[in-house]
């Protein structure tokens, strides 16, 4: 269970603020639908401040655990009765959102104990796009302190993996730590696509709270600058890939390919895979690469939820699209197999073995 009640009063208020600001950036766990004491104080309609000296008077005013609590006063209860009063308003506000977020909990947790699973199997250990996927379920899961040690491999093995600095710069920035900024800088310059809105929201966010209020504003404001180019680059890779569209040569690591071959193989139907790397005109400092998979005859029948049986397990931190190479793609599977090495995956392969776990 989540802590349920407010921090108890102390002399040291600096503890109390650091103690409570824990408290709330934490998320509720989604198998648990039990909420923090943040959630429950919001269901009221409470507006919770983020500043030390507003939150300093927070406590005093709303602490459950002192029965000199403006809820416990208004209340007449002690503190377990209010505490109980606050889960009933809670359930009654959120019920419907609790249920929903079980069910999208049992679709992660389907997703991580394959992921376990593989890590279980292979001898040398997840790469480090699988590695990252385990860290987001985790993290989903089970809060970013439980994801932290996966976080660290990540960026032993490879320092500017984007999803992992980006994942410990929401960490350290959770607990109002500074260095969380660089962690996020470098998450938003490897993959600007995938990272940078939502990258410069976060910074501004901790420039205002560390009461650097020109650097956020300045910081916010780059959000606009870059929105267009943003907006035109989902855009641009929204489009159905065409065989006129000009590819290069993938950059996908050896490490990256062999995450690949342990999901291609745990799915019947595909026969093979061809990656190529699209060119593109808006952020191209995000490559934008292309699978292209070839069913077997069997698996040609449902094309969609091979698809889909893919998608559901792969893991990948950059921009990426599926294409199924059906009758009418017989052209664009012809010009991607010119490409140097675009052949990552190969049913018949003797190495497919090596990948099959079951």
């Amino acid at each position: 269970m989540e802590e349920t009640v407010f921090v108890h009063s102390s002399q040291d208020f600096e503890s109390h603020c650091l103690t409570y600001k824990t408290i709330l950036g934490n998320h509720t766990l989604f198998y648990d639908t039990h909420p923090a004491t943040a959630d429950r104080i919001k269901s009221l309609g409470v507006q919770v401040p983020e500043r030390d000296s507003e939150i300093r008077a927070f406590i005093e005013r709303y602490n459950i655990g002192e029965s000199s609590s403006i809820l416990r006063q208004a209340l007449g209860f002690d503190t377990r009765r209010t505490e109980m009063f606050l889960d009933g308003i809670w359930g009654f506000v959120n019920d419907l959102l609790w249920k929903i977020r079980n069910v999208e909990g049992e679709g992660l947790r389907t997703a991580l104990e394959r992921i376990e699973k593989e890590e279980n199997y292979r001898k040398e250990g997840l790469g480090t796009e699988k590695m990252w996927r385990k860290a987001s379920l985790v993290a989903e899961l089970n809060g970013l302190d439980e994801a932290l040690p996966i976080v660290k491999s990540i960026l032993e093995i490879s320092p500017n993996h984007a999803g992992a600095n980006y994942l410990m710069g929401q960490l350290m920035v959770e607990k109002f730590d500074p260095t969380g900024i660089v962690y996020i800088e470098t998450a938003i310059e490897n993959d600007p696509l995938s990272y940078q809105l939502e990258g410069l929201l976060a910074l501004s966010d901790i420039y205002r709270r560390l009461g650097n209020i020109r650097e956020s504003e300045e910081t916010f404001t780059r959000i606009f600058s870059v929105g267009e180019a943003y907006d035109k680059a989902v855009t641009e890779r929204d489009k159905p890939i065409r065989f006129f569209n000009q590819f290069a040569p993938h950059s996908l690591t050896e490490d990256q390919i062999e995450d690949f071959c342990y999901t291609f193989a745990g799915v019947s139907s595909i026969k093979k895979v061809y990656a190529v790397r699209k060119m593109v005109d808006h952020i191209p400092e995000t490559p934008y690469h292309v699978l292209i998979v070839v069913p077997t005859l069997k698996g040609a029948i449902d094309l969609a939820n091979t698809i889909k049986a893919v998608e559901k397990t792969f893991a990948f931190s950059g921009s990426l699209a599926f294409v199924v190479a059906g009758p009418l793609r017989k052209p664009l599977l012809w010009k991607a197999s010119t490409k140097p090495n675009s052949l990552i995956y190969d049913q018949n392969s003797s190495d497919r073995f090596k990948y099959t776990m079951d």
